[in-house]
C-alpha cells in the first residue's frame, strides 16, 4: 500500500509539472491548461489549495503569475531605443489590470502613448489615474 501511495505521489508531481508547462504556454489560462492536460479544473484547485506538502505547486503557479506581471511591466517601462512597433502597452496594461490587481493595477489606470509613429524611435508611456475629468 505504501508503494502505491508513493507511486501516486510521484505521478501527481509529474502531472503537476506537465500542468505548469501547459499553464505557461496558455498564457496562464487555467481552463486551457486543464483542457490540454485532459484534467478537470477542480483538480487544479485541489492541488493549488492543498495544505499538504504540495505548497511548492502553489508557489510555482504564483511564480508564473508574477513573471507575467513583471514582463507586462517591462513593456510599459520600455527604453527609448526600442522600436515602438515591438511593444504593445495597451496589451501590457490589460494584463496588469487583470493579473496584478493586488499590486494596485486596476481600471482606474490608463495608458497614454506618444511618439509611437513608425519613424519615431522615441516612445513615451504615461500611466495616469482616471478622474472624472479624463475618464
Amino acid at each position: 500500500m505504501a508503494k502505491k501511495q508513493a507511486s501516486s505521489a510521484a505521478s501527481k508531481k509529474l502531472l503537476q509539472k506537465r500542468f505548469l508547462s501547459e499553464f505557461a504556454k496558455s498564457g496562464l489560462v487555467i481552463s486551457q491548461a486543464c483542457e490540454a492536460m485532459q484534467i478537470h479544473r477542480n483538480d487544479f484547485y485541489i492541488w493549488y489549495n492543498s495544505q499538504d506538502d504540495n505548497s511548492s505547486f502553489r508557489q510555482q503557479v504564483d511564480n508564473l503569475r508574477e513573471q507575467i506581471i513583471l514582463k507586462a511591466e517591462d513593456v510599459l517601462n520600455v527604453h527609448l531605443n526600442l522600436n515602438p512597433l515591438q511593444t504593445n502597452p495597451e496589451l501590457a496594461l490589460a494584463i496588469l489590470k487583470t493579473r496584478a490587481k493586488h499590486m494596485g493595477w486596476n481600471n482606474d489606470k490608463t495608458v497614454m502613448v506618444t511618439g509611437s509613429n513608425p519613424e519615431d524611435k522615441n516612445i513615451t508611456i504615461n500611466i495616469v489615474e482616471k478622474t472624472k475629468d479624463n475618464s
